[in-house]
């Protein structure tokens, strides 16, 4: 028969198995791990050493890597006491024709400097650059502050550069054109702009509410009604409408699919609105199409679907119609439907289009290969060295301004050079919004 003390001491040896089997496999874990992570971090060390050594590294996780397609990962260099001495960046960029350059790229811990460059090498269809142009390449571009951009050899290097005149065809006027439809905090925007010798000289972008009780969206962000990301919307509104009169063209404002642009400073709103309208407007400035004219128009439109609009219809203090087309479609009529104003008018003022009607609006509105404009252009990723009075290029979607170092690049090959250069760019793009967001 088994004594009590038997037991207990039968007890005692399985908590001690129990303890010894659960401490040998949490042991055996940690070493596992500590295995696993050292051959990690030597595989690690093995792939960056070469661009930049440190004590270990740890693989950034973060959402905002989806905003980059090139972008494969991205690694935290760290020292031995765990700070941070620059970002790894494993980068394959594609140019338009499906060449693509792979590299690990290293910067800075601040994300000013290029500080190691390596060439993975394991393209199909590599950009045209051999082994030595990319080692050039690297040499001109390592330990030097990002963004960057290839200096462009001049052709003619005694010529002076041409004056910014504007975009084609502009006549000189006041311009308008505004959204048709209200959006969701019930805002109507409206861009205007003049035109004095066929160049844009002034440009404003604001909006007024269907609610004449709310102020316009400027007076509202000033007082703190209305807030975006960033600075006030009536500063952001500012810097892009002086852009557009530094640019002339609203395609040279560099708009991503989202609405944002990256070579303005100090504009982080949605700009499709403003970049529409201002289109909208230079297309009426091209058919003489007034402010005075378009405004006119409207009352006109709206006049046909009630009687004596006119007398009773709802104006800002300068004059503009508040009426929003979201509950009805006032532009469609027997000869079809309209998007803008311009095309609501001619619609309704030419009852008969003969064919040679038709095509001359057609011609009237296509824009000829030669424009004609002076703005000196140059390809993404290049700068000129001449002194434009207009800044009208950006790099990579990032304003001149901003640029903090310009190469020489490869002589015969200046494309291959800027697209070598667009790979370091997209690594500042990317710190850069990464840095904002962390802080």
């Amino acid at each position: 028969m088994i004594t009590r003390k038997q037991i207990q001491r039968l007890l005692v040896d399985v908590v001690l198995i129990v303890i010894l089997s659960v401490s040998t496999i949490l042991i055996g874990m940690v070493v596992s791990k500590s295995k696993r992570n050292q051959r990690e971090q030597n595989n690690y060390l093995s792939l960056f050493i070469q661009v930049l050594p440190a004590s270990g590294y740890q693989k950034v996780e973060t959402d905002l890597v989806q905003n980059y397609s090139e972008i494969n990962s991205i690694y935290m260099a760290l020292d031995k006491d765990d700070t941070t001495l620059g970002y790894v960046l494993d980068i394959d960029y594609f140019n338009a024709e499906g060449d693509e350059l792979h590299s690990l790229i290293a910067v800075s811990a601040d994300g000013s400097k290029l500080i190691g460059y390596k060439h993975i090498g394991d393209e199909m269809h590599r950009i045209a650059l051999t082994e030595e142009e990319i080692g050039v390449l690297a040499s001109q571009t390592v330990d030097k502050p990002i963004p960057m951009a290839v200096k462009a050899v001049e052709e003619e290097s005694d010529s002076e550069v041409e004056s910014v005149t504007s975009v084609y065809g502009l006549k000189d006027g006041l311009y308008y054109a505004q959204s048709l439809k209200k959006d969701k905090r019930d805002f109507i925007d409206y861009v205007e702009i003049e035109v004095n010798d066929g160049v844009i000289t002034r440009v404003n972008w604001d909006a007024f509410n269907v609610d004449r009780t709310t102020k316009d969206r400027s007076e509202s962000s000033l007082t703190g009604a209305y807030t975006v990301s960033g600075e006030n919307w009536a500063t952001q509104s500012y810097n892009i409408c002086h852009a557009l009169i530094d640019y002339q063209d609203p395609d040279k404002l560099a708009m991503k699919s989202d609405g944002t642009t990256d070579i303005i400073p100090g504009v982080t709103c949605d700009v499709r609105c403003f970049v529409e309208l201002a289109k909208e407007c230079i297309s009426n400035s091209r058919h003489g199409f007034t402010e005075e004219m378009y405004i006119q128009e409207m009352i006109n439109i709206m006049n046909d679907y009630s009687a004596g609009f006119e007398d009773v219809c709802v104006k800002t203090d300068k004059g503009y119609i508040v009426y929003s087309f979201n509950d009805m479609a006032p532009l469609s009529f027997e000869g079809g439907s309209y998007s803008t104003i311009y095309e609501a008018y001619i619609g309704r003022n030419i009852e008969e289009d003969s064919e040679e009607d038709v095509e001359e609006h057609k011609s009237e509105n296509e824009t000829p290969d030669n424009d004609n404009t002076a703005y000196e252009l140059g390809e993404d990723g290049v700068v000129r060295d001449t002194q434009n009075p207009v800044l009208t290029q950006s790099v990579d979607g990032i304003a001149l301004s901003e640029v903090n170092t310009q190469i020489s690049g490869i002589a015969n090959s200046p494309e291959a050079s800027a697209e070598f250069v667009s790979g370091i760019n997209i690594a500042y793009k990317f710190l850069r919004e990464y840095f904002n967001w962390m802080a």
